[in-house]
């Protein structure tokens, strides 16, 4: 038995979805738009004090951390 494909055209034609209309949406804000944000020179001098040590503790950690897997990497 042989099959023949069929070249008819389909019975049911094919048709888009119709288009439905836009509908706005509208976003609350949630939050108030955040004000300008400080200069380092108007920030009050222990902020920056306290900035510029947690910097520094955090290089060093980092510094700290890269040696050692530097270390583990060289003992292998």
């Amino acid at each position: 038995m042989c099959y023949k494909i069929s070249i008819d055209p389909p019975l049911h034609k094919e048709m888009l979805m119709p288009s439905l209309p836009s509908r706005r949406s509208v976003q609350l804000a949630l939050l108030p738009p955040p004000g300008p944000q400080p200069t380092w020179q108007t920030l009050p001098s222990d902020i920056r004090q306290a900035t510029i040590s947690l910097l520094v503790h955090l290089l060093h950690q980092a510094q700290r951390e890269h040696t050692a897997s530097a270390r583990e990497v060289a003992d292998e």
